[in-house]
């Protein structure tokens, strides 16, 4: 089992879903700039992965909580809040 944890993490679907895929973080900026004016203040993103869409929202100046069934998705977005100082909420089962 640890042998395919390991690999799963090593893997370019893991990093897909994280703030390091800079090509998905810039589709979801297009996408949120198009759809911006029928977000609420407050979002809940479930099966949020590494919570790009997340971050998006909070730096927009919205409320947002992740919530995944994944917990290396969050520990990912854990870590991109530390290093970034956004106080994003973002949830593991």
């Amino acid at each position: 089992m640890e042998n395919i944890k390991y690999y799963y993490r090593i893997s370019e679907n893991f990093h897909r879903y994280t703030m390091k895929n800079e090509q998905r973080v810039n589709e979801l900026k297009n996408l949120y700039a198009l759809v911006k004016e029928h977000v609420g203040h407050e979002t809940l993103d479930l099966a949020c992965g590494g919570g790009i869409l997340d971050f998006i929202l909070e730096n927009d100046g919205k409320s947002c909580t992740g919530i995944d069934i994944n917990p290396d998705m969050i520990d990912q977005a854990e870590e991109y809040a530390r290093l970034t100082w956004v106080k994003g909420k973002i949830f593991s089962r």
